[in-house]
This record gives C-alpha cells, structure tokens and sequence, in this order.
C-alpha cells in the first residue's frame, strides 16, 4: 500500500476483513499479496469465508441435512458465477 487514509503516505497499520463471499475475497487478497511480496495486513478478521469453491470439503455431505439453505448444488452453482466453470 502506497497510501493510508489521509494522503500520500505509508499507513502504519492495514486491517482486512469480510463476511462470506467477502471473507474468501479478503483472504485470496492477502494470499495474493503474500505470493507478489507485498506488505500483509497487521491482522485480519473472516467471518465464515467461503474458501471451498470446489465443493469439496466434507462439512457438505456431513451437514447436509442441517442446512436446508446451502447445499453443494447451490454453492457450485454460486461458484461458476464467481470463478466460472470448475474442473
């Protein structure tokens, strides 16, 4: 970061944070920033990010039947309008 809120100047402290969709979004920022070496927040704060675009994970097939709302066919669904077609 090349300036902080009041102009020009390195700022002495970087948050970053989100909820959901916004939380997976902060963190493949700072993955990104990581990997091109760039200066990473001072701490980050993720509300239930949403890291498994893949649909993957075991938490799916095992809360199945808690969650009622999002189910792999959805989030596969949300994720090809994010990230396009998953192979």
């Amino acid at each position: 970061l090349d300036n902080g809120p009041m102009g020009e100047g390195t700022p002495s402290r970087v948050f970053a944070g989100g909820d959901s969709a916004g939380g997976g979004l902060a963190l493949a920022v700072m993955q990104g920033a990581r990997d091109a070496g760039l200066r990473l927040p001072d701490a980050a704060v993720l509300l239930s990010p949403w890291t498994d675009m893949t649909c993957s994970g075991g938490s799916f097939a095992a809360n199945a039947d808690a969650d009622p709302m999002v189910g792999r066919g959805l989030v596969a669904w949300m994720a090809g309008m994010v990230a396009g077609a998953l192979d």
